[in-house]
């Protein structure tokens, strides 16, 4: 058992010579016939089959050689396992990677062996010992299985082996097998990895030991053992002192027949007693008796083979009523070159006064014994038959094996298609779309439901020409076009509005299992929702970029403004006498919190009330802060004036210090950034806008850097491209392009960011997967000038339509 795909390779590549042989003795309408027992699982039958498919492609011989690949265990697990053609991948190792490319499927966790290698083989449980061998064998393959029986068996399976194999059959073992007993019915091919070849012998290997074959002797005859030896010169040496012998002491005219009643040597005159028969040609002596002789020489052969003795048979000419002639059959002694041989001697009466009785004589008692005679020949004749009907059964038991193995295969797989039709049918009743196949000739083979609406259909439509249907929408040159594409490989696609409903149809061609267009399939798809939404996105994506350029504006407004607010705001200086807690402002100061000095307390407490309660404790710990760390400070707050009104100011200072790095005072400004506060939240506000249209928006939006880096982008963007979040933010949108959109758009964006604005830019840029999505973009130049904000639409459909209509 070899648990292995193409274990020890070296044998395989040995194998190869062989396969190549058996392929190249096979000419159109023959077959191949591989027997593989003890198969285990399947892995030593893939690899050999893989090889043979190999083979016949490189003769061109695939489609004209039919190979039967018999795969045999006594395990019903392991046949199971080995229908199923499945393997994990580590299981699938040792298998050359062109062999992987060509002959597996690869699944999630697995492999599946392809169609057309599964379909050489037929799966069987039997039993090596037991059950009748296949026959007419071109290789057998039997490695390591046999050096778990015992010398006995292993020579009683050779004897097997042999009979399995055809003529110059050929026999694969494992390298631990023992080939004791096999060289004399077997010549070697490759010594070290046990490739032998059947050998012809004048007789063939004793079979009676096995059960299904029946006794051809009663048991009180001895039959001797075999003792096969090479054909070598010496036969012919004592083929020719018989000869001598026989010529010289009993008959001119005799021939020699092994076990199987094929001739083996002729001497003298022989022709009157055959005929070469018509149709085809045998060694069978029967065969070649004339009706004559051939019933009397049959019994005779069968007599004396039965009691190892010489018979006579007296047979008178039909020709020459008055001459007569001795058939004599009798045993050759066994030898290393004769096995259950018989010598056939033809020899003429010279003086025969046998008497005749009339009519109305008494039976004498030579009368008698011609009558016993008769009946004697009569019952032999009969025993003769018996024999060659348990021949013939024998036969047919074997025939009747491979005719049961090769059903357990057609049941097996009628099931696997009555389940795949079922899922056939099922899928197609899901498919809200028009899908239907037509064969060569045009006639329909199967359709889905949604056909209706294209072609008037009926349930008996199956079979009929599609061009004989009425069609309920305008398909012009339909036979056209399926002629096109099936003479010519190649696709045709069209779109058709019929009373406002539109639809997309194409035409692929349809190919078999030998890869060849064996038809066509025709295609349609409602499509008018699809336009109609697509008109609508179209509608959404000019009024966002309505809306962008509005916020563009707004935004650039608001920076001018705030520009001009910096430009005019108060400023007041202040200074703070830290020992002696004196407060002193400039005037300016006065006039932007709008108190007069008659109300002003020169203390940082009094500076405190001023503040806005909420904003008190962020001043005061930022303020003292900078005194524990001998730094600057800076803070926006809210000032509450004494008319209640808010005003935003932001603060800056620094304190100095004494020797011992006491603080003495501190200094700072005040400025008055109610303005810019307001704008701030303003902006803030559009932001929040702004990036709630950015993020619901179904067409792809993004912000890019001067360098088209990606800084953000909406869900919809991802979609498109396929990226995460993380890896869009490590590239940038240029090289995302596909090299013949690369330096075009480089140069877009430097366009932008020299005039910007630019729209409807339309590139193809690589998905994740690899797939190239088009896009069309109008990219704006935002208004600090430092980043591009871009609206996309995924315009890859379309591109696609408009390829196929050009």
């Amino acid at each position: 058992m070899s648990p292995l795909f193409f274990r020890d390779e070296e044998a395989f590549e040995s194998l190869k010579s062989v396969v190549a042989d058996i392929v190249t003795s096979k000419h159109g309408g023959e077959s191949i016939r591989i027997w593989i027992p003890g198969c285990a699982t399947g892995e030593e039958v893939f690899s050999i089959a893989m090889l043979l498919h190999q083979e016949l492609l490189k003769q061109e011989k695939i489609s004209i050689i039919k190979v039967q690949i018999f795969a045999t265990d006594i395990s019903k697990e392991a046949i199971t396992q080995a229908r199923s053609a499945k393997y994990f991948k580590e299981e699938v190792f040792h298998i050359p990677h062109a062999l992987v490319d060509n002959y597996l499927i690869a699944k999630d966790d697995y492999y599946e062996i392809s169609k057309n290698i599964r379909d050489m083989v037929v799966f069987s449980q039997h039993d090596l010992i037991k059950d009748p061998p296949f026959i007419n064998l071109d290789m057998l393959s039997c490695r390591n299985l046999l050096i778990y029986f015992n010398s006995t068996l292993q020579k009683r399976l050779f004897a097997v082996f042999h009979h399995a194999l055809r003529p110059k059959g050929y026999l694969f073992l494992g390298k631990s097998e023992s080939t004791s007993g096999l060289t004399s019915i077997f010549s070697t091919i490759d010594s070290k990895w046990k490739i032998f070849q059947r050998k012809e012998t004048l007789s063939a290997p004793n079979l009676d030991f096995l059960q299904y074959y029946p006794k051809r002797y009663p048991s009180s005859v001895k039959v001797i053992e075999p003792k096969l030896k090479p054909v070598l010169d010496k036969e012919q040496i004592m083929l020719d002192a018989i000869s001598v012998s026989i010529t010289r002491f009993f008959a001119k005219n005799y021939l020699i027949i092994d076990k199987d009643n094929a001739i083996i040597y002729t001497h003298g005159e022989i022709k009157h007693y055959f005929d070469i028969p018509l149709g085809k040609m045998t060694n069978d002596i029967l065969a070649f008796a004339t009706e004559e002789i051939r019933i009397d020489l049959r019994a005779a052969i069968y007599k004396s083979r039965r009691e190892q003795q010489a018979i006579t048979h007296k047979i008178s000419s039909s020709t020459q009523p008055n001459q007569k002639y001795y058939i004599t059959v009798l045993p050759m002694p066994s030898s290393d070159y004769f096995y259950e041989a018989l010598l056939i001697m033809f020899s003429e009466v010279q003086n025969d006064n046998s008497y005749t009785p009339s009519s109305n004589t008494l039976l004498n008692n030579e009368d008698r014994e011609a009558l016993e005679h008769e009946l004697m020949v009569v019952k032999e004749r009969l025993q003769t038959t018996i024999e060659e009907l348990e021949t013939t059964n024998e036969e047919l038991q074997s025939s009747n094996e491979e005719l049961s193995t090769v059903n357990d295969e057609l049941e097996l797989k009628t099931h696997d298609l009555r389940l795949i039709n079922d899922d056939l049918i099922n899928a197609f009743r899901s498919i809200e779309y028009g899908v239907m196949f037509v064969d060569e000739a045009l006639r329909i083979r199967r359709y889905t439901p949604f056909m209706k609406h294209i072609f008037a259909l009926r349930d008996g439509d199956i079979g009929n020409l599609i061009t004989s249907i009425e069609c309920k929408v305008n398909l012009p040159q339909l036979r056209k076009h399926l002629e096109y594409v099936i003479a010519k490989g190649e696709s045709k696609r069209f779109e058709l509005d019929e009373q406002g409903v539109r639809y997309f149809c194409k035409i692929e061609p349809f190919y078999n299992e030998h890869d060849r267009i064996s038809g066509a399939s025709i295609i349609c798809q409602d499509k008018t929702e699809i336009y109609k939404r697509e008109e609508e996105l179209n509608g959404y994506k000019y009024e966002l970029e309505r809306l962008v350029n509005e916020k563009i504006e707004e935004i650039k407004n608001s920076n001018f403004e705030l520009d001009e607010a910096q430009k005019m705001a108060l400023m007041g200086s202040w200074s703070l006498d830290i020992v002696h807690d004196e407060l002193r402002w400039s005037d300016e100061i006065f006039v932007l919190f709008e108190l007069d000095k008659e109300h002003f307390k020169p203390s940082y407490e009094f500076f405190l009330s001023l503040i806005h309660p909420d904003d008190r404790e962020l001043v005061d710990s930022v303020y003292k802060q900078s005194l524990e760390n001998k730094t600057p400070y800076e803070v926006e707050h809210r000032m509450v004036l004494p008319s209640k009104k808010i005003k935003y100011v932001r603060e800056k200072g620094n304190t100095f210090y004494d020797e011992e790095g006491k603080p003495i005072y501190s200094r700072g400004i005040v400025q008055d950034i109610t303005k810019e506060a307001k704008l701030k939240e303003s902006i803030a506000k559009q932001k929040e806008e702004f990036g709630t249209i950015f993020k619901i928006s179904k067409d792809p939006v993004a912000i890019l850097d001067l360098e088209s880096r990606f800084l953000d982008f909406n869900d919809a963007y991802m979609e498109v491209t396929g990226y995460s979040r993380k890896e869009l933010l490590q590239t940038s949108c240029i090289e995302l392009s596909i090299p013949q959109d690369y330096e075009r758009a480089k140069v877009v964006i430097a366009k932008v960011v020299r005039k910007g604005f630019v729209k409807n830019f339309e590139k193809s840029c690589f998905a994740k997967d690899g797939t190239v999505v088009t896009i069309n973009m109008t990219l704006s130049l935002m208004p600090d000038k430092k980043r591009i904000i871009v609206s996309a639409k995924d315009m890859t459909e379309n591109k696609q339509l408009r390829d196929n209509l050009n």
